[in-house]
């Protein structure tokens, strides 16, 4: 398992144009491959909670994820599937945006990993620490928004579509703001797509019309700064189906064409 975290720490630190393509061959020994352009990364696939290489995030408060690094290595995997600049622009990451389908790390979401239909059918459990939260223009605020929005349904950067928005968060008490949107599952009919949460510090409370912002593309950066949202958290999976450019190779190896996306960094 320490090895096959080693393969994906050092793809994620080398430069997009510096990246080794690893053969088929190459990732033999592996469970999975994921692909990144052309690019393609060594990863185990854990089997059970306790085979993850990483620390459990999610019992993790604001203070300890940013002494683990968590921070820093989300923004490293936002970066490396370009949710940074897609969706927003790169943002301090310090606060440990906690979103799950169920009650283990296999369905929880994870900086880009992988998640089937059945898992993403209804709204997940989304929490987050107010521990050490950092100075800034809304530090005056207790509330917050929670958006979740598909990058890749629409064309254009930045567009997205809006599957949730959830604002006027007292505290961090998500189950008690106002669903503007309420809760689609993320998951496409056709090829595979990013799904991104974004949790913000508001300046002042909201009155939005959902209806409006539901039949338009939606902007996440523009939404953000004509409210005033300040961007603190972020979590992002993927979904639906890659077919790899070599089946038939890849049907000699097992390994199966859905690519899973899961970085132990």
């Amino acid at each position: 398992m320490a090895l096959a975290a080693a393969f994906v720490r050092r793809a994620m630190a080398m430069p997009p144009a510096t990246r080794t393509t690893l053969s088929r061959r190459t990732v033999a020994p592996f469970n999975r491959f994921v692909r990144h352009g052309t690019t393609s990364v060594a990863v185990e696939v854990p089997t059970r909670d306790e085979d993850f290489v990483s620390l459990d995030t999610r019992v993790l408060s604001n203070k300890h994820f940013m002494a683990y690094k968590g921070n820093k290595r989300l923004r490293q995997s936002a970066e490396f599937w370009k949710v940074f600049p897609d969706v927003l622009p790169r943002f301090p990451t310090n606060v440990n945006l906690v979103v799950s389908y169920g009650p283990t790390r296999h369905e929880t979401v994870y900086r880009g990993n992988y998640l089937e239909m059945h898992q993403v059918d209804t709204a997940p459990s989304v929490t987050f620490s107010t521990d050490t939260i950092p100075k800034g223009a809304n530090s005056h605020s207790s509330h917050w928004t929670l958006a979740m929005v598909d990058p890749d349904a629409q064309p254009g950067q930045g567009q997205a579509q809006l599957h949730w928005l959830i604002v006027n968060i007292p505290e961090n008490d998500v189950g008690a703001g106002n669903a503007v949107v309420e809760y689609s599952a993320g998951y496409p009919k056709n090829g595979l797509h990013r799904y991104v949460f974004a949790l913000f510090r508001q300046d002042q409370p909201l009155m939005l019309d959902g209806a409006a912002l539901s039949d338009t593309p939606f902007h996440m950066e523009s939404f953000a700064a004509q409210h005033g949202l300040e961007p603190l958290g972020l979590s992002f999976y993927q979904a639906g189906v890659e077919q790899d450019e070599d089946e038939n190779e890849q049907d000699e190896t097992g390994i199966s064409s859905t690519a899973y996306r899961y970085a132990g960094l």
